[in-house]
């Protein structure tokens, strides 16, 4: 029973994933890939292959479908003007070549589920410009952050509050911690030399670390497969597509991190907190406190905080940053 439940749970929360955003389908593939190469899936009885078949695969696309259903239920009346509209210089100019003005399709369910993914797919083909598009092998150095609000501060603040925003303008960016984001990058390419270096070379780096319980291999593939189906896509793609595979790169950092700082220790400390060695502890607090210490300085891009030109300008490390 607890089998079928943590199945059935898993095949549901798959289809929620896939529902809010098409790249929920790159858990669907880690999710198959564990079957596939941990549980030895095509050589278990034909019985449990067409169960998890249908709770892992079937299951996760009904409710997608199901979700879908439940859409059109409810908003039965189509978008007549404007719908999706984006501003000129910013992304479509005319209106008209914009896909969603469409009016969605008459008729069934099915038809309606069709005909919508048929304008998703050309749509998905056709819009190749956007103001602050970037490519996907960019994202990983955070070159190309998008900027969602820029507003000067209004006269109708309080009277003690203008005098202190004055001349000063509120951003709202979608940007990271860059220490966060280029460490997660530095961690995949630290595991990949850990990896090849085990392979070919006679004296293991840090053989005490299992390297062979496949965890490394699920990451590394948790991070591909959310970075495939983005690559081979046409249209113009957004920083914020990256977030699945940031996770994955911001856990394989830290593994890398933490035979960085085994070597330094020169001991394996699995049940402490912090490390023998004083130069361990002070690389592990000391990028801890780097982390914090930027995140308080990009805050103000993130949470519209005001800052003046100046202030704004220091934040501004790469022009492709600027608006």
């Amino acid at each position: 029973g607890r089998w079928y439940f943590l199945n059935i749970l898993c095949g549901v929360m798959l289809g929620f994933a896939i529902s809010i955003k098409w790249t929920g389908f790159g858990a669907l593939l880690i999710v198959w890939f564990l079957i596939a190469i941990t549980q030895r899936f095509f050589r278990q009885n034909k019985k449990e292959i067409f169960t998890r078949t249908v709770l892992l695969l079937i299951l996760p696309l009904f409710v997608y479908f199901l979700i879908f259903a439940i859409h059109f239920w409810l908003l039965p009346l189509s978008c007549q003007e404007n719908c999706g509209y984006i501003l000129d210089g910013y992304g479509i100019a005319d209106p008209k070549e914009n896909l969603f003005l469409n009016n969605p399709p008459s008729g069934n369910i099915f038809t309606k589920f069709w005909e919508v993914h048929k304008l998703i797919f050309i749509n998905l083909l056709s819009f190749n410009f956007y103001y602050y598009s970037s490519d996907w092998w960019s994202w990983p150095f955070m070159s190309r952050p998008a900027l969602y609000d820029a507003s000067p501060m209004q006269s109708s603040l309080p009277f003690y509050l203008q005098h202190i925003q004055q001349g000063k303008v509120s951003y709202v960016y979608f940007l990271g911690n860059p220490a966060v984001w280029w460490s997660g990058f530095l961690g995949i390419l630290g595991i990949l030399y850990i990896l090849f270096r085990n392979c070919f070379k006679k004296t293991r780096l840090m053989a005490n670390l299992n390297f062979s319980d496949g965890s490394i291999y699920l990451l590394l593939s948790g991070f591909i497969f959310f970075m495939l189906p983005l690559a081979a896509t046409k249209r113009f793609l957004v920083m914020y597509l990256y977030l699945p595979a940031l996770v994955f790169s911001i856990i394989l950092f830290a593994v890398f991190f933490d035979v960085i700082l085994r070597l330094i220790s020169r001991a394996a400390d699995e049940n402490n907190l912090f490390f023998r060695q004083k130069k361990a502890n002070f690389v592990f607090c000391g990028f801890l406190l780097l982390v914090f210490l930027i995140f308080l300085f990009f805050a103000p891009l993130t949470y519209g905080i005001p800052l003046t030109e100046r202030e704004y300008n220091l934040r501004m490390w790469f022009d492709l940053w600027r608006i």
